[in-house]
């Protein structure tokens, strides 16, 4: 018998074939190698298993290993300023945006990264199949697109993954003791404390209570029409209704007194 040595190794996709390095005791043997099966050198990102046997009517030998080939994923977080969910070229990248990498049922995080002044994040040396891409979005924005997404790196070594982020609004006002019954809030008038307040939109609700001031404020809310309550609090009577509807644009800011 023959000793046959196979080192699979890890190697990054570049378009070029690679191959097992091979060696056997007696040295020179001439040996047959299969990768997962087949003669071909593997090119794509994937695991590939590799048998080498001996071709030699004096010697019997086989030797075995794993080669991998990885990739690259990347993508993209970018300002989307018309808030459509697509990345146009006026539209610039987010620096500083932290991504995170996942198994594909996001059980598991396996990397984590943030976008460089161009918006632009990576993740390599990627061994083929699918993940699981999650974006945190920064302080200020909200999303435009979905902040996870599937990634599936097969085939062409490199998967893209791109996420859109735009500035959230913020609805704020006060409660105020309105003295005099005229419906605004005059410099003498004092806030009143610990009044809830709530907004909603759909299934979204969300509550404050207002500080030592009368004011509360809602932060991070994404651009739509919003219904804002407040609650009279133990011994008061409203003068202006209770409910106020507020349609809020991209990044700005409502004021609603009550």
């Amino acid at each position: 018998p023959a000793e046959v040595l196979v080192i699979g190794g890890r190697h990054t996709f570049d378009g070029s074939a690679k191959a097992a390095e091979v060696s056997t005791v007696p040295l020179g043997l001439e040996v047959v190698m299969l990768y997962n099966g087949g003669s071909e050198l593997p090119v794509l990102p994937g695991a590939y298993e590799v048998q080498a046997t001996i071709r030699n009517p004096d010697y019997r030998g086989v030797g075995s290993a794993r080669l991998i080939i990885t990739g690259e994923l990347r993508g993209l977080v970018f300002h989307d300023r018309n808030g459509d969910g697509r990345h146009d070229p006026a539209e610039p990248g987010l620096n500083g945006v932290r991504v995170l990498l996942l198994t594909s049922d996001g059980a598991s995080e396996l990397a984590s990264t943030e976008t460089g002044v161009d918006g632009v994040y990576r993740f390599e040396t990627l061994e083929a199949g699918t993940y699981l891409v999650r974006e945190i979005d920064p302080d200020g924005f909200d999303s435009t697109t979905a902040n996870e997404r599937l990634a599936v790196l097969r085939g062409v070594g490199a998967a893209r993954v791109v996420f859109g982020d735009r500035p959230a609004g913020t609805i704020s006002g006060v409660v105020f003791d309105d003295l005099d019954g005229n419906g605004r809030k005059d410099e003498a008038e004092p806030g009143l404390a610990q009044v809830q307040v709530r907004v909603t939109q759909g299934d979204t609700r969300r509550e404050v209570r207002s500080d030592d001031a009368g004011d509360f404020r809602f932060e991070g809310l994404a651009s739509g029409v919003y219904d804002v309550w407040e609650e009279d609090p133990d011994g008061f009577t409203s003068i202006s209704s209770n409910h106020r509807q507020v349609e809020l644009l991209p990044g700005a800011a409502a004021t609603v007194p009550f």
